[in-house]
């Protein structure tokens, strides 16, 4: 669908034998400019670049917005393929283990956001007690776990659910009903973008980047519900480098506002 024909020819020259052509079907809850509206001519980035490599080796994609939780159980099950959004750190969570590429399909950083006006910085667990720590339901926050299950029935940590889960964390960080947003950067920033509200906010620093766990894949189905995904995620990986090597990587991350993370910092 979107590839030149030098890279298409290229991809299927490296895929020739792999798995008649199917309808790979790719699910997460909104998060921009990762995955977004599956209706607009910015779909995300992540799903732009599946829809690259696997529209060479010969598959449809199909991208679906579904609640977080329920995408994940959706693809354990093999009901569908693909899960849009999964660090390390989620995959050690799920009973269930799903299936990743070798290579990533992006990079993230948390960081913790507040109003514009605030002079709050992070300095650890011990800086979140006198605050209101907006969260979303079903997302994995490994390095304040604890602090996490300690105020997990107190003001001090707020979930909030459904697909518009961060821009009901934004509302309420505005209303001051909660003091902090803890999100990836680029989440955070494209939404407040989009909502208006670009200079409502700041960002008052985070952990400390794990690189391992600060890599973004998309994950496949296990091999026992889904003997295909297997393939899949190898396709993936191996795509990701002929993206990388002919530029086209570059100008999928352009129509959003970056650039190449292993070359220069993601955000402009």
């Amino acid at each position: 669908m979107y590839a030149k024909p030098l890279l298409a020819a290229g991809l299927l020259t490296i895929f020739m034998g792999t798995a008649q052509a199917e309808t790979i079907i790719l699910v997460a809850d909104t998060w921009c400019p990762y995955n977004c509206d599956p209706d607009s001519q910015y779909p995300g980035f992540m799903v732009e670049i599946a829809q690259r490599v696997f529209s060479a080796a010969g598959h449809q994609v199909e991208y679906q917005v579904e609640p977080w939780n329920r995408a994940v159980l959706s693809v354990q099950s093999g009901r569908f393929q693909g899960l849009i959004g999964v660090t390390p750190n989620i995959l050690q969570r799920l009973e269930q283990p799903l299936q990743l590429p070798e290579q990533e399909q992006a990079r993230i950083r948390a960081a913790y956001f507040t109003l514009a006006a605030s002079t709050w910085r992070y300095n650890g667990t011990q800086s979140l007690y006198a605050e209101r720590l907006g969260l979303i339901a079903g997302y994995g926050y490994a390095p304040i776990r604890d602090y996490i299950e300690a105020n997990k029935d107190t003001p001090r940590v707020q979930y909030a659910h459904g697909e518009d889960a961060l821009q009901t964390n934004l509302q309420k960080l505005l209303r001051g009903r909660i003091s902090l947003v803890r999100s990836d950067e680029l989440a955070f920033r494209y939404t407040a973008q989009q909502m208006g509200l670009a200079d409502s906010f700041r960002d008052a620093g985070g952990e400390p980047v794990e690189d391992a766990n600060s890599l973004l894949y998309i994950a496949f189905a296990p091999a026992q519900v889904c003997p295909q995904c297997t393939e899949y995620a190898q396709t993936l990986s191996r795509g990701m480098s002929q993206l990388r090597q002919s530029g086209e990587l570059g100008e999928i991350l352009a129509r959003y506002g970056l650039r190449d993370w292993q070359q220069v910092p993601v955000a402009d």
